[in-house]
């Protein structure tokens, strides 16, 4: 098996270990009954984006960057096809993937008991809004580290190309 084969499997073994999370779905068996139900979770999936915004996603940033600074390095390497490169190379990205979806998405003690207050129809819109909104706003936050760090190690990988007389 070459080397190359060995990394994509190895890439792959390490994504699909990743926690992915909590993961909120509705149960097969249940459908909405009339339009004012709908409406009724329309406007909990609205109330649960909402409430998603206030969490914190900044240290997922901070790992994604951290991850994403040897990226550069990591991908020249595995280029080479030399397997710790591979290896490491497969761990940043791991690194970042989980910084992305690791983590409970339900809502907080005072949001859960507001939403439940509205009835069952808003609880569960509620918390379906919350989760996907806030999924979203930590995978943005863990690649869009990962990015600028990955900018920051070509940046500094190309400051060693000029820089070496």
């Amino acid at each position: 098996m070459s080397n190359r084969s060995r990394f994509l499997i190895g890439a792959c073994h390490l994504m699909l270990t990743m926690p992915l999370g909590a993961q909120d779905s509705t149960p097969a068996g249940e459908q909405r009954s009339s339009s004012t139900d709908s409406a009724t979770w329309s406007a909990g999936v609205q109330a649960g984006k909402l409430s998603a915004n206030e969490p914190p996603v900044a240290l997922r940033s901070v790992v994604g960057f951290v991850a994403g600074v040897p990226l550069v390095f990591l991908t020249v390497v595995a280029v080479g096809a030399d397997p710790r490169g591979m290896l490491s190379f497969g761990v940043s990205v791991g690194t970042i993937s989980a910084a992305a979806r690791a983590g409970s998405t339900t809502p907080p003690t005072g949001a859960s008991e507001y939403a439940s207050s509205r009835g069952p129809e808003f609880e569960r819109g509620f918390q379906t809004g919350y989760a996907d909104r806030l999924r979203s706003r930590r995978t943005k936050a863990a690649v869009g580290g990962a990015a600028a760090g990955a900018l920051a190690g070509m940046g500094f990988l190309l400051w060693l190309a000029a820089n070496l007389d």
